[in-house]
């Protein structure tokens, strides 16, 4: 039986949705693909420029650290990161991203992903020579639309393990005190500036793998991996950690 010209118009449009959807996780996987090629290279202000600008409710969280809007981006990549890695010699900052989960609403207005990242990060030792470490992470990412481009809204980092590579594995030291055990300068530096420094913490606390408890964020499912789901809604992403924005 032949169809009507409505139900042909309704496969039509059916299709170009399913058309879109697929070049958006494509899109997606691109901007990510860069965010690790600019993170390697310490290119601190184009690595910012893959997030919103003005998108209400921007927020970055690294390890329970939050960074809130657009000027939380720029502190943490252009003025804290930028200067933190300021002399590169011998240090190496790698984070891939692999296993892509990405769920494009079906009206292709946003996207919830999930990521993992294997990778190495560099500290130091207690002497000031450096520590090479591998760096095992798992991010979460929502994107949006801004100015028609898929741009970076939220971003959680949960790391997974940083064990050191001259060491015994995950299994005596899976999470080396990179931070802690930075030059005193370096600590010094960053404690003279914390208003570029994270706005606030997240009320709960992102667990890492630990010799002490099996509680850590990759054992109880955090991030949870993303559902299919139809349309935009921000209140989908509100949790307890968020600020007071409207779209």
């Amino acid at each position: 039986m032949a169809k009507t010209v409505e139900e042909l118009e309704k496969i039509i449009l059916d299709q170009q949705r399913r058309i879109e959807r697929m070049e958006a996780v494509n899109a997606i996987q691109n901007v990510l693909s860069k965010y690790a090629a600019y993170h390697v290279a310490s290119e601190q202000e184009m690595t910012a420029e893959l997030y919103c600008h003005h998108t209400p409710g921007t927020r970055l969280v690294f390890n329970g650290d939050i960074y809130d809007e657009w000027n939380g981006v720029v502190n943490h990549f252009i003025n804290r990161m930028k200067n933190a890695e300021e002399d590169l010699s011998g240090r190496l900052y790698l984070h891939d991203m692999v296993s892509p989960l990405i769920e494009v609403a079906d009206d292709c207005k946003s996207a919830d992903c999930m990521f993992s990242s294997h990778g190495c990060e560099t500290g130091w030792n207690p002497d000031g020579s450096l520590k090479a470490c591998w760096a095992f992470n798992r991010y979460h990412f929502v994107f949006v639309k801004e100015d028609g481009e898929w741009r970076i809204w939220r971003q959680e980092m949960h790391q997974i393990l940083n064990t050191p590579y001259e060491g015994k594995g995950w299994v005596e030291e899976p999470c080396y005190d990179i931070i802690g055990n930075a030059p005193k300068e370096l600590q010094e530096q960053t404690a003279a500036h914390p208003e570029l420094g994270p706005n606030r913490k997240t009320k709960k606390p992102y667990l890492a793998l630990s010799t002490e408890t099996p509680e850590c964020d990759a054992h109880n499912l955090i991030p949870v991996p993303p559902l299919p789901y139809k349309v935009t809604d921000p209140e989908k992403f509100r949790d307890e950690d968020d600020l007071d924005w409207k779209w």
